[in-house]
């Protein structure tokens, strides 16, 4: 959210394609003075829209792009790639206009804006829902955190292990309603969990084997997650939140029944498909509002 006046804040941007309707929504990344699009690709490019807050001009944004080759799409080109320009539309509004190798875009940033806010107040969400996994402040979770903005207001809290995210809870006393935690995320900090080791002796134990106890085999004990949740009940705050596990699985609908007996003594109902996809970020969101719904 970002702020424009003392009592007006910028909610979402939208970017209006002018010449056919069809709009793109940015979205904010936290601790970033920029919007951002998804990223499409153009030939042999990933583009990604930028509306820069950094450098404004007449109180109004600039408008850039991030341009990379498809075979190196960590490494950004520079140079003068591409042309972004702004014209002031008969209504006042900018226009942006985009070129690139013979793409052309024409857009309008539309801005939603709420007033009423006092320069000195903190916006205080009604929900906190924390994540804890080692990629909870990046990519992965953007599209979570865009949905969830549609759904009203949350404080996102994130950790990228258990034992962050234990003491974000009972040191620092927050108090998230929903806790999406990935599965296999290491509890303790600076650890990494190698998936998979001890397989190669574990694999002769497999043949004649149901596929429920090849699982159980597999499925590491006590795992990460557990931990988290013995923890979370030893300082008596299991009951006050609900606990929505994350799974890279494969054979996801299979997979889940055996991923939640595991986690039946806890009361943990809920098991989704890690946010890899806009289809399954959509998932998760929606799982999110059952569990406000049965919360209250």
């Amino acid at each position: 959210m970002k702020k424009i006046s003392d009592n007006s804040y910028i909610v979402n941007i939208i970017l209006i394609n002018v010449d056919d309707g069809t709009e793109r929504p940015l979205y904010e990344r936290e601790n970033s003075r920029c919007h951002f699009s998804d990223e499409f690709s153009y030939d042999d490019y990933k583009i990604r829209f930028r509306l820069d807050w950094g450098d404004i001009e007449n109180g109004e944004p600039v408008l850039k792009a991030d341009i990379s080759l498809d075979s190196k799409p960590k490494k950004k080109l520079k140079g003068p790639w591409h042309h972004i320009w702004k014209n002031l539309d008969p209504h006042g509004s900018y226009i942006y206009d985009f070129e690139f190798k013979g793409l052309k875009f024409r857009f309008l940033a539309k801005k939603t804006i709420q007033h009423n806010i006092s320069s000195d107040a903190t916006v205080s969400a009604s929900r906190a829902i924390l994540i804890i996994d080692e990629n909870a402040d990046h990519e992965p979770y953007d599209k979570v955190k865009r949905l969830l903005k549609k759904l009203g207001s949350f404080e996102i809290l994130t950790a990228s292990c258990g034992e962050d995210g234990i003491s974000l809870i009972a040191i620092e006393g927050k108090r998230p309603d929903i806790i999406l935690l990935d599965l296999l995320t290491p509890f303790e900090r600076g650890k990494r969990l190698r998936i998979g080791e001890g397989l190669r002796e574990k694999k002769d134990k497999f043949v004649g084997l149901t596929e429920d106890d090849a699982f159980d085999i597999f499925f590491p004990k006590i795992s990460p997650a557990e931990k988290f949740l013995e923890k979370l009940r030893e300082k008596g705050l299991l009951d006050s939140t609900q606990v929505i596990l994350l799974s890279g699985i494969g054979g996801f609908e299979d997979s889940k029944a055996r991923v939640l007996r595991f986690f039946l003594e806890y009361g943990v109902e809920f098991c989704v498909e890690n946010p890899s996809t806009y289809a399954e970020s959509k998932q998760v969101v929606k799982t999110i509002e059952q569990c406000l719904k049965k919360k209250h």
